[in-house]
C-alpha cells in the first residue's frame, strides 16, 4: 500500500463520526463502491435472470394502472397479474440459491470495504486487492461468525412471535376485563415494542463489530461476538450506540426511499425494468459502502475510547 497521512486517533461526538465517514467515502468512492459492486453486481445480474418472467408481470401491472379502467368491449382479465411473477419452481429454487450465496459473500465485501477504512486509519492508500486480501485470509472466520449471529436471529425471531403471541393473548383478557386497564397495558405493549427495536438496532451494530474484530483484530469467532456486545451493550456506551444506530437507520430509510422512488419513477415513465435493476443495484452498493464507513469510523471511535493505545498497536499491525 502507498502511504498517506494517518488519521487522528481521538474520541469523536456523533457529528464528527459523520463528517469523517462522509469525508473517507468522498476521497475513496471508486475504491468502496467497487468493492461492493464486486459482489452485489454478479448477485443482481444473476437475479434478474432468474425473474425474468417479473418484467412481463410488472409491465402488465403498470398498464392496469395506466388504465384502470377498460374500454366497453374488452373484458377485464379474471386475475390481475401479480407484480411478483409467475415463476416456475426451478426459478424459485435459483432465487434462494442466490439469497444463500449473497447472505455468505456479502459479508466479505463490507468488510473489505472496513479494512479499507483501517489502512487509512494506518496511514496507507487502500488497494482492491490488499483489501479483499485481508479478509479471505479470514473467510473460515468470517463464515463462522456469520452462522453464529444467523442463529442468534432466529433465535431472537421465534422468542419475540412468541413472546407476541403471549402478549395478544393477555391482551385480550385485559380488554375484556377492564377499559382501563387495556389503555395501560397497550401504554406498556408500546413501550416493550420500542425497546425490543432498539435492542436490535443495537445487535446489529454488534454483529458489525464482530465482523470487524474477526477481519481487522484477528480475534477467533467466538471472542469477536463477545466483544461486538461488550462494546456495544456496554453501560457507558449503550445510549451512544443507540444514537448511532437510530442515524444509521435514517440514512438507510432515507435512501432507499429515493431509490424506490427513483426505481418506481423509471418503471412507469421509460417502462424500462433493466434500467430500475440497473439503478437500484448502483444505489444499493453505494448506500451499502457508505454505512459500512461510518460503522468502521464509531468501531474505531469506540475502541480509542475504550482501549487507547491498543487500538494504535493494532492498526501499525494491520498497516505491516
Amino acid at each position: 500500500m502507498e502511504s498517506a497521512a494517518p488519521l487522528l486517533l481521538r474520541p469523536l461526538s456523533i457529528g464528527e463520526i459523520l463528517d469523517r465517514a462522509v469525508t473517507l467515502y468522498v476521497r475513496n468512492f471508486a475504491l468502496f463502491t467497487l468493492i461492493i459492486l464486486t459482489v452485489s453486481l454478479p448477485m443482481a445480474i444473476v437475479q434478474y435472470a432468474f425473474a425474468g418472467s417479473q418484467a412481463q408481470s410488472l409491465q402488465a401491472a403498470i398498464t392496469i394502472l395506466e388504465h384502470p379502467t377498460p374500454p366497453p368491449d374488452a373484458g377485464r382479465p379474471a386475475k390481475p397479474p401479480s407484480p411478483f411473477g409467475e415463476f416456475t419452481a426451478a426459478q424459485i429454487g435459483g432465487l434462494l440459491i442466490v439469497i444463500v450465496v449473497a447472505l455468505v459473500v456479502v459479508p466479505l465485501s463490507t468488510n473489505a470495504v472496513a479494512v479499507g477504512v483501517a489502512a487509512l486509519y494506518a496511514g496507507h492508500v487502500p488497494a482492491f486487492g490488499t483489501c479483499y486480501a485481508a479478509v479471505l485470509r479470514r473467510w473460515p472466520s468470517v463464515l463462522g461468525t456469520l452462522i453464529v449471529w444467523v442463529g442468534i436471529g432466529l433465535a431472537a425471531y421465534l422468542i419475540s412471535v412468541f413472546s407476541l403471541a403471549i402478549l395478544v393473548g393477555i391482551g385480550i383478557g385485559v380488554v375484556r376485563a377492564s377499559p382501563a386497564l387495556a389503555i395501560i397495558f397497550a401504554a406498556l405493549a408500546v413501550l416493550l415494542t420500542l425497546a425490543l427495536l432498539a435492542v436490535a438496532v443495537m445487535a446489529v451494530l454488534a454483529a458489525s463489530f464482530s465482523f470487524f474484530a474477526v477481519c481487522i483484530e484477528g480475534q477467533p469467532v467466538g471472542a469477536a461476538i463477545r466483544s461486538g456486545f461488550a462494546r456495544i451493550f456496554a453501560r457507558d456506551e449503550a445510549r451512544r450506540a443507540l444514537l448511532v444506530g437510530l442515524a444509521y437507520l435514517g440514512i438507510d430509510f432515507g435512501v432507499v426511499g429515493i431509490s424506490a422512488s427513483v426505481g418506481i419513477a423509471v418503471v412507469l415513465l421509460l417502462k424500462n425494468v433493466f434500467l430500475q435493476v440497473a439503478l437500484s443495484t448502483i444505489a444499493g452498493a453505494l448506500l451499502s459502502a457508505f454505512l459500512t464507513v461510518f460503522v468502521a469510523v464509531y468501531y474505531y471511535d469506540v475502541r480509542i475510547r475504550r482501549e487507547g493505545f491498543d487500538l494504535e498497536a493494532d492498526i501499525q499491525r494491520l498497516g505491516a
